[in-house]
């Protein structure tokens, strides 16, 4: 797990050149990967339009507020960092469609640990019990829903690394509870902050 600094940002390492650099993530960077990382084609695209204002998506989802320029800037702010230490890239080189980059997916795997181990917590009902497959897939994660497929995915590969403990099932997983050094992940992670799509509040 990537470590984090004093404040409310996540830290993540990137390699440019020979140097490596520690990159400091706001809320809004964090969201944009964990959103777009959702996707069966993941991308973030930017589109503008002199009625509606910008546009920002990440995996098909909304996440600002058109029209609403301080909004705009937030969520464009964020995109930027993750495009200037190259966890995203412009693919249309009109910087309207942004894939990933093989850094980007690695952060988004680490921020998909910390929202699943989160989910997972707060649904136990002590510490020793586990929760039900179904019950950690029900709500969505910034509006919107993860497929089955991912969040197995994701509950593997935190077994791997005994982040928590899986009940198999029929080639599937039952459920899952975390173990101590899950719960100390979430600790050492407790400051790591998302920021919640703007475009549905009012």
């Amino acid at each position: 797990m990537n470590r984090i600094l004093a404040g409310d940002e996540f830290v993540a390492a990137s390699d440019q050149g020979a140097r490596s650099v520690e990159v400091v993530f706001v809320p809004e960077a964090n969201t944009i990967l964990a959103s777009a990382s959702m996707s069966a084609r993941p991308s973030v695209t930017l589109n503008s339009s002199m009625r509606r204002g910008h546009v920002l998506s990440a995996g098909g989802k909304c996440l600002n507020v058109p029209g609403d320029e301080r909004s705009e800037a937030r969520w464009e702010g964020g995109l930027e960092q993750l495009e200037n230490y190259g966890f995203v890239k412009d693919a249309s080189y009109k910087r309207e469609v942004f894939r990933m980059t093989k850094a980007g997916f690695d952060a988004a795997d680490q921020l998909w640990f910390v929202l699943i181990l989160r989910r997972i917590e707060s649904l136990q009902s002590h510490e020793h019990s586990y929760v039900n497959f179904d019950d950690i897939i029900d709500e969505p994660f910034f509006g919107q829903k993860i497929s089955e497929a991912f969040l197995r995915e994701k509950l593997r590969s935190l077994a791997s690394i005994e982040q928590l403990e899986i009940v198999p099932v029929d080639g599937g997983i039952g459920g899952a509870r975390l173990n101590d050094t899950g719960r100390k992940s979430l600790r050492e992670h407790s400051i790591l902050e998302f920021a919640e799509p703007e475009a549905n509040e009012s």
